[in-house]
């Protein structure tokens, strides 16, 4: 983040204060080795960390029992949030943190939270603390292309390529370039299943390979295969079995070499050299038939 500022004026340790002053509450926190009172929300204020409250394991926090505010010690007083944000990736103007608990929908992802929203004065903008950082560029496993994060889609029918749920178009999510339809919900883009976790802002995408070249008008070369391969749509080869699929040709439109036995379904010539795989969040490399029939 380009710009920070932080709200944690202690001229003490912290580990050896009882109460310290907090930005989250007019009065001074206090420390609880033994967990939050019954009557505290089970949810820090901040990062929503949900306290720990069994006979024999409990989460050690601060509290103040005026306000009846709660925050966790292993991350938000170990690390307060900022403050005051300035983050270009999601938003133009700077943010500034409200730590209560307040219902707002996010602008940045469309989900609804519950708690301490970042907040720009000038537009009304709200944005979960988790959503600020939203990379840029990058690639998910459930899309051959890269994908961009816009702060809005605009009016439309959009499906989210991951969850297959509606995606509003007047919150922030991520689409394609290459496919104009396509779209995905931010926090589904950024699952730790679905996205590898590599920010391609400024990284140069490499260009696509066709899977094969054109000799003549129905004539190919194949990059698995070492001879020309000619297209019929006679459909004579009905009980043979395609090389890439393993599914029987039937009466579907073929590439069949004139050498040798070898055929190709024309929708499985025409498949990508690589591909992005649910299974994998990296880049599938068909080199031979053995791989692209894997898939």
């Amino acid at each position: 983040m380009s710009s920070v500022q932080y709200l944690f004026p202690f001229g003490m340790c912290r580990a050896h204060s009882r109460r310290i002053p907090h930005f989250s509450s007019k009065h001074p926190l206090k420390f609880l080795q033994y967990g939050a009172p019954e009557y505290a929300h089970e949810k820090c204020l901040l990062c929503e960390k949900k306290f720990k409250k069994l006979s024999n394991n409990y989460d050690r926090v601060y509290h103040c029992d005026v306000c009846n505010v709660t925050i966790c010690e292993d991350y938000c007083m170990a690390k307060p949030p900022q403050v005051s944000v300035v983050s270009p990736t999601t938003h133009e103007h700077q943010l500034h943190l409200v730590p209560r608990l307040v219902n707002f929908i996010c602008n940045a992802c469309g989900t609804a939270g519950d708690r301490s929203p970042y907040f720009c004065l000038q537009c009304n903008f709200m944005i979960h603390r988790a959503c600020i950082d939203l990379p840029l560029v990058i690639n998910i496993n459930r899309h051959n292309h890269r994908i961009s994060y816009t702060s809005l889609l605009g009016h439309g029918n959009w499906t989210c390529g991951v969850c297959h749920k509606k995606v509003d178009g007047f919150y922030g999510a991520y689409s394609c370039s290459k496919c104009p339809s396509y779209a995905v919900h931010a926090r589904c883009a950024t699952r730790k299943d679905v996205w590898d976790e590599v920010e391609l802002e400024g990284t140069p995408e490499e260009e696509e390979i066709a899977p094969f070249e054109v000799v003549d008008e129905n004539l190919i070369k194949h990059f698995i295969h070492g001879h020309n391969l000619r297209l019929n749509k006679d459909g004579k080869h009905e009980s043979k079995f395609c090389e890439a699929c393993a599914s029987k040709i039937n009466n579907d439109p073929f590439y069949g070499c004139e050498q040798c036995d070898f055929i190709l379904h024309e929708t499985c010539a025409s498949l990508p050299r690589k591909i992005r795989h649910v299974v994998n969040p990296n880049e599938c490399d068909a080199n031979n038939q053995d791989v692209i029939r894997s898939h």
